[in-house]
């Protein structure tokens, strides 16, 4: 996934292992102060936790989710390629 990160020009706050928490939200809401499609989680093969979600949706962070490594990066391209700025996470 890193590989594939560095390929486009976003930079990468962090990166882990396991499921989406609140905490991870929070973290990735940062990126909301300077530029909003930045505040991004790509969450491959693991669960989202359903206070992490209701975080995302209040907060306006982009959680993007799949089971196939390549479905995320084709959600995600697609989102930083939007004509409009805006794409919309699950």
């Amino acid at each position: 996934m890193l590989e594939f990160l560095s390929t486009i020009p976003i930079p990468v706050a962090s990166f882990a292992i396991g499921p989406v928490s609140k905490r991870d939200v929070l973290c990735a809401s940062v990126m909301l102060e300077h530029k909003t499609e930045y505040a991004t989680i790509l969450a491959f093969d693991v669960k989202v936790n359903a206070d992490a979600k209701m975080k995302a949706t209040v907060d306006g962070v982009k959680i993007f989710t799949a089971d196939i490594i390549y479905h995320l990066f084709d959600q995600f391209t697609e989102c930083v390629a939007s004509v409009n700025g805006f794409c919309r996470g699950d």
